[in-house]
């Protein structure tokens, strides 16, 4: 392939790259009201904080709390990042 050929089709590689692209953000835009942001999230970051505290003996309201048997994984460094850094709610 001469070089002015390899030119012309990395050019249109690179429009076809950028076309994806925004293709996938409109789609991503046309269907953010149908889904937006998780409901549970306060409930997910609630947990956390109560299972810290129960893992650092604060207090013992975890052994009360109903959705103690969800994982803390995602929230857990978060917590700590929060803490860590002094922010407040």
């Amino acid at each position: 392939m001469t070089s002015s050929l390899r030119a012309v089709a990395d050019r249109a590689a690179a429009r076809s790259a950028w076309l994806a692209c925004a293709l996938f953000l409109l789609a991503g835009v046309a269907v953010l009201d149908d889904y937006g942001v998780a409901t549970d999230m306060v409930v997910h970051r609630h947990t956390a904080q109560i299972t810290l505290d129960y893992a650092w003996g604060r207090n013992d309201k975890l052994l009360r709390h109903d959705y103690r048997m969800y994982g803390i994984a995602v929230e857990a460094p978060l917590l700590w990042a929060e803490r860590a850094l002094g922010l407040q709610d």
